[in-house]
């Protein structure tokens, strides 16, 4: 695979390389920065392409109304022209970086978008074979990312975390959420259950937040503004019953037992009388 390539060797060096050649951070920034909007890179050995790969994936996933690359511009109310990577990189260029921090911080600010492609390969794990095993080879790739060939700075745990990135950004056509959630339904427990316990946590702590400060403690306004994310709370609460019921049946008390407890009691808190 094109990208485990990129990821698996010195590559990424080696492109940080070209970037800082001969440029002081204004230029080594405009570098990335052009690179990133491109998705091509220069390198010493050959400039790495992913155009193709990115543009393919990233088209098929905004047909089915999810725009894993965007951000979501809530005072313009549009999706922002520029990717997400390239707005973080404005934002590190804008508050300027010291001569000293340079390399590390091209370095972490590739791996983010690096992280950014590999979310869009992780939501078209269904397209092809096994999805199961391809969340597990996109999982290896999130490792990769955070290994020592790159910024060594960790950023997400697996796949499945990268799943819940991918839809954390607010996507005004509706359908995107029904349409993964269909495809994470079919997953096997133990991916569901990976799934679910991220999912319960960021939901559960989503809607206590909007509950008090956006909804005046009004559930009811609340259901009505995250008509999306029910769906997605109940199947995480679901699949973490499910996995309680087993645990209680066959006697297991451990860390994991409490873990889904703790992730159970998240995502029932912000409005329990929706499922109990």
């Amino acid at each position: 695979m094109q990208l485990a390539d990129v990821l698996g060797g010195p590559a990424r060096a080696a492109i940080v390389d070209a970037i800082l050649r001969d440029a002081e951070a204004r230029t080594a920034l405009d570098r990335l920065r052009r690179a990133m909007r491109t998705h091509r890179f220069p390198s010493a050995s050959g400039a790495v392409d992913l155009a193709h790969l990115v543009r393919s994936f990233d088209e098929i996933t905004r047909g089915e109304g999810l725009h894993v690359l965007q951000g979501w511009d809530y005072v313009a109310h549009r999706f922002p022209d520029e990717i997400t990577p390239v707005l973080l990189l404005d934002f590190c260029a804008r508050a300027g970086i010291a001569k000293e921090a340079l390399r590390p911080a091209l370095a972490v600010l590739l791996d983010q978008y690096f992280l950014a492609v590999t979310s869009l390969v992780a939501v078209r794990a269904w397209d092809e074979g096994d999805a199961n095993a391809n969340l597990d080879l996109v999982s290896g790739l999130v490792t990769t990312i955070q290994g020592a060939n790159g910024s060594r700075h960790q950023f997400a745990a697996d796949a499945e975390t990268l799943v819940l990135l991918a839809i954390s950004y607010f996507h005004p056509d509706e359908r995107a959420y029904d349409i993964l959630l269909a495809k994470v339904r079919r997953l096997d427990s133990a991916h569901r259950l990976r799934i679910a316990l991220p999912f319960a946590a960021m939901l559960g702590g989503h809607l206590r937040w909007g509950l008090r400060g956006m909804y005046g403690r009004d559930v009811g306004r609340m259901r009505e503004d995250n008509v999306a994310d029910y769906p997605w709370l109940l199947f995480s609460l679901l699949t973490l019953a499910e996995r309680y019921s087993e645990m209680v049946t066959a006697g297991v008390r451990d860390g994991e037992r409490d873990t889904v407890v703790d992730a159970l009691l998240n995502g029932l808190s912000p409005d329990p009388w929706a499922f109990t």
